[in-house]
């Protein structure tokens, strides 16, 4: 991930602070609703038109940044890194909190490589 990617995902946190309840997206489904703008650092709402959403591609080789990737792709709404790694009151490593929720089977994996 780089510097800009980092910033834009700690924005996407920020940005869903503000939300409230009735408004939790997926990482992959936020640029639906909201632009970066990258002069401004910011997320806009989305006033017209469609979207292309990315996100930084990684395989299991990668370590952590596979697992927040998936982590992005499946919890709806995180407002902190906490929240993608809180698990029984503890706060655990992105690739334990998968296993916990069982993402790291052979069929799930797959969805995403």
């Amino acid at each position: 991930m780089n510097s800009e990617q980092r910033l834009c995902c700690l924005h996407f946190l920020k940005k869903n602070s503000g939300l409230g309840p009735n408004h939790k997206y997926l990482y992959l489904k936020f640029p639906d609703h909201f632009i970066w703008d990258g002069k401004e650092k910011e997320w806009k709402e989305r006033t017209k038109g469609k979207s292309i959403g990315r996100i930084t591609y990684g395989t299991p080789s990668k370590g952590e940044r596979f697992y927040l990737r998936l982590l992005l792709a499946n919890i709806q709404g995180p407002t902190s890194f906490t929240d993608l790694q809180q698990m029984e009151n503890h706060v655990v490593h992105f690739k334990k909190q998968l296993q916990n929720m069982d993402f790291l089977n052979q069929t799930t994996l797959l969805k995403f490589i």
